[in-house]
C-alpha cells in the first residue's frame, strides 16, 4: 500500500512524498533528500510529537500514528560557519540540491490525557483537522525542545550539530540565494563579521536569550521559599515557569527536579523531601546545559 505523506516546515512550504507502508525510515529520508536536498544526517522528522528513528531496521509501519495523508515536520541540523572558503569550494557548497504527543481537553468530565491516535480514532478528524493537529503537536514539541530556532532566512526550524556554534550555515538559504548564507544563533541576524565569536550586528548581546530571561525573572514564593519564577531544566536547558502548586517538576525530556534547589530525583527518591517540604533555594542559573 502506497502512502502519501506531507512534510512541513521546509522554507515555509509543505512537500509531498510517496512511500510504501513497508518502506524503511532510511528510504523515507532518502526521498526527503531528493525533494529538498537536505541529507539524512542533517534532518530530523517528527510526527505528532514522536521523532522517527534513523535505524536500519526501523520501518514506517513501526509508527502506527503515521497513515495515508499524515503530516510530518522536519527539523534541520545546521553546521557551524567559518571564514570564506576558496571560490571553487564555495561554488560546490552553493550547488548542493536540496512527548508532547498528548492532547488534554478541558476537564469537564474527564481528567485523562488522550494520545493523538485515540483522538484521531474517536473524533473522526477530517483531512484538514488531521493536518492541523499533527502539525501543531509537532511544532509544539520542537519549539519547546532545547536549542531549536527558526532560520531567519527561510523560517525552517533548525538545531545546531555542535551546540557551541554561534555562526550557522543554512543549506536551504544558501541554495536559494546562490551564496553561502550564515546567521547568528543568538540575535538571528545574518552574520556580518569574520571569525566565529561575534557576528558584527550592533544589537547582538552575544549571549543565549534564555540567560536574559533567567536573569530578569521575577521572584515568587514556592511552598514558602522565595525563588526565581523561571528555571532552566538541569538536563536539557528548557525554560520552565512555576505557576502554582508544588515544587517538583517533570520536564518533557523526562527528568524530574526540584524547582527550588534544582536537585534531580534519584533512584532513592527526592533529595529535598516531599512536594511541600521547604529547601534551600539555588542561585539564579548562569549556565544552561548544551549552551
Amino acid at each position: 500500500m502506497q502512502l502519501q505523506l506531507y512534510i512541513s516546515g521546509i522554507n515555509c512550504e509543505t512537500v509531498s512524498i510517496m512511500v510504501h507502508k513497508n518502506s524503511t525510515i532510511d528510504e523515507l529520508f532518502r526521498k526527503l533528500e531528493e525533494k529538498t536536498g537536505v541529507p539524512p544526517d542533517e534532518a530530523r522528522l517528527i510526527h505528532a510529537g514522536k521523532e522517527l528513528e534513523q535505524k536500519k531496521d526501523k520501518q514506517i509501519r513501526d509508527y502506527p500514528s503515521i497513515v495515508h495523508g499524515s503530516t510530518l515536520s522536519m527539523l534541520m541540523r545546521l553546521l557551524g560557519g567559518f571564514d570564506p572558503l576558496p571560490e571553487k569550494e564555495l561554488d560546490a557548497l552553493a550547488d548542493l540540491t536540496l512527548e508532547p504527543d498528548m492532547i488534554t481537553y478541558d476537564t469537564i468530565r474527564c481528567n485523562k490525557e488522550w494520545s493523538y491516535i485515540e483522538v484521531r480514532r474517536f473524533a473522526v478528524l477530517t483531512d484538514e483537522e488531521q493536518k492541523e493537529f499533527e502539525t501543531k503537536i509537532s511544532e509544539n514539541y520542537l519549539k519547546k525542545a532545547s536549542g531549536v530556532q527558526e532560520c531567519p532566512g527561510c523560517q525552517t526550524l533548525c538545531e545546531r550539530v555542535n551546540p557551541k556554534d554561534k555562526r550557522l550555515i543554512c543549506r536551504i538559504c544558501t541554495k536559494e540565494k546562490g551564496r553561502r548564507f550564515e546567521f547568528c544563533w543568538h540575535c538571528l541576524h545574518e552574520w556580518r563579521d569574520y571569525g566565529i565569536t561575534k557576528c558584527g550586528n550592533v544589537q547582538c548581546s552575544n549571549e543565549d536569550h534564555r540567560l536574559r530571561i533567567l536573569r530578569e525573572a521575577n521572584e515568587k514564593y514556592v511552598v514558602g521559599v522565595i525563588t526565581p519564577s523561571c528555571r532552566a531544566c538541569p538536563r536539557c536547558g528548557m525554560l520552565i515557569e512555576h505557576i502554582a502548586e508544588c515544587k517538583h517538576m517533570l520536564c518533557c525530556c523526562g527528568v524530574e527536579f526540584c524547582f527550588i534547589c534544582l536537585k534531580t530525583k534519584g533512584d532513592d527518591g527526592w533529595q529535598c523531601g516531599y512536594f511541600n517540604t521547604k529547601c534551600k533555594s539555588a542561585a539564579r542559573q548562569v549556565d544552561i546545559p548544551g549552551m
